[in-house]
């Protein structure tokens, strides 16, 4: 089975995210063209049939979901360096009373 990933959709470090998560499962083969990843994958157990579409949708999902998680990540970075700056610090940084 091959899936095709349009790199300005998602990184690259986003398609490796998916098929580390994915790897229990399946092997994945990454070739990188210019604007597209093509993933080639194939069942860990070789007895086992994969169902395509289901697969597709389940990556896509995935694709979708460690994307967000980056966005929020990066959008919710310096809240978090100031929390825990304010936790592990004797004064406190907000200058509340």
């Amino acid at each position: 089975m091959e899936l095709r990933i349009n790199l300005n959709l998602y990184s690259l470090d986003i398609i490796k995210a998916v098929v580390y998560k994915n790897s229990e499962n399946y092997f994945f083969e990454i070739e990188l063209n210019k604007d597209e990843v093509l993933l080639k994958i194939k069942p860990i157990n070789d007895k086992s049939k994969i169902d395509e579409e289901n697969l597709k949708n389940l990556l896509n999902i995935e694709l979708l979901d460690q994307s967000l998680r980056k966005s929020l990540n990066e959008e919710t970075k310096d809240i978090k360096k100031l929390i825990m700056a304010q936790a592990f610090s004797n004064t406190n940084l907000l200058n509340d009373e």
